[in-house]
């Protein structure tokens, strides 16, 4: 299948844990997708929330929430505008502000349970081992 069409595969490098997959959706939310596939890699610290984590990003990408959503479901990433931050989730939650869906988590995302604040993740293009 066409990438373009499907998406970007992504590696989610956890310190401490190890590494989980991910795909960045573009037809989910498209210019964010994209926006953030050009600053790949983005590296922080875990801030945590209930039911999942964000990763501040470096860089601010100017762009609002794009086909927003308040309930991500276990296994989504999203971008959330209000903290400039990426966000993983291994349980369905309600936001207090919406998010634009970029993707999913490919592996289990209840691995993400074990990551406590300030651990290091690195969320880079998928390279096959």
């Amino acid at each position: 299948m066409d990438s373009a069409l499907t998406g970007e595969r992504i590696s989610i490098f956890i310190e401490g844990i190890g590494s989980i997959d991910g795909l960045f959706q573009r037809f989910l939310a498209p210019r964010t997708v994209e926006a953030l596939i050009k600053i790949l890699p983005i590296a922080g610290r875990a801030a945590l929330l209930e039911g999942g984590l964000y990763i501040p990003i470096p860089l601010k990408l100017g762009l609002g929430v794009e086909k927003g959503v308040a309930l991500p479901k276990r296994g989504s990433i999203g971008y959330w505008p209000f903290a400039n931050a990426l966000c993983l989730f291994y349980d369905t939650i309600k936001m207090r502000t919406p998010l634009s869906l970029v993707g999913r988590v490919l592996d289990d995302p209840r691995i993400l349970r074990s990551v406590v604040s300030g651990t290091r993740i690195v969320i880079a293009k998928w390279s096959p081992s």
